[in-house]
């Protein structure tokens, strides 16, 4: 991913500070999966995960659409990253504020990297193999209800989930994108109690968060350009 791809207004960047409602939300109806509160919940196919390693985070792609079909489904694909950080980032980060909270550290960085880009400097990036996006809505109260496909299988979400990761398929390359409900494995209770207390973290450290309802990820992938 280059800076093109990450390139993030400071509008969008502080879209950080509007995910807390849709992040409560999320947070809660994970919390009532665990609990075993959750009725909605069906069978989905097994032997999609593999198990996340340490200082891992798994990540998803949209696929682009073949056709122009509106019920073609969307199609997405897992994979592992690992959260090492360049060198270009860590001799940057000796040099920021210790004060900084996650989230403010990673508008810092991004405001580093474009003024670097202005200046004609080589591009920057925060890990190894780039950087990611995060997708903060509420699951709603319909149950699975839509399709999509899943490392190419039929794989069942909610409309809301549906409904935004339709949107971005349509609106922007989203190259590597986090979203809870299916980067983290739903049928494995222990990786659950695991990654929950991390989902603040993988928020604030998204390059943006975008958040449904619709207009507004439209308008985030907008002020890109």
């Amino acid at each position: 991913m280059d800076v093109r791809s990450i390139r993030i207004s400071a509008r969008a960047l502080n879209s950080h500070l509007c995910t807390t409602a849709a992040f409560s939300c999320t947070s809660k109806r994970i919390f009532d999966n665990i609990s075993g509160r959750d009725t909605n919940l069906v069978q989905r196919p097994t032997g999609l995960y593999k198990p996340l390693a340490s200082n891992e985070l798994r990540l998803l792609t949209v696929g682009k659409a073949y056709t122009n079909r509106a019920d073609e489904l969307v199609r997405v694909t897992l994979h592992h990253v690992k959260l090492e950080h360049t060198p270009d980032y860590k001799t940057w980060k000796e040099t920021a504020d210790p004060e900084l909270r996650q989230q403010k550290l990673t508008q810092a960085w991004f405001a580093h990297a474009s003024s670097q880009k202005a200046q004609a400097r080589p591009i920057l990036l925060r890990f190894t193999w780039g950087d990611y996006f995060a997708l903060s809505y509420c699951w709603g109260e319909g149950g699975f209800t839509h399709r999509i496909i899943l490392n190419g299988r039929i794989f069942p979400v909610t409309e809301n989930l549906e409904s935004a990761l339709r949107a971005v398929r349509g609106e922007w390359d989203v190259t590597r994108l986090w979203v809870d409900a299916l980067c983290i494995n739903q049928n494995d209770v222990a990786e659950r109690g695991r990654e929950v207390p991390r989902m603040r973290e993988i928020y604030g450290n998204a390059a943006a968060v975008f958040v449904s309802p619709l207009h507004y990820i439209w308008s985030f992938l907008r002020l890109r350009g």
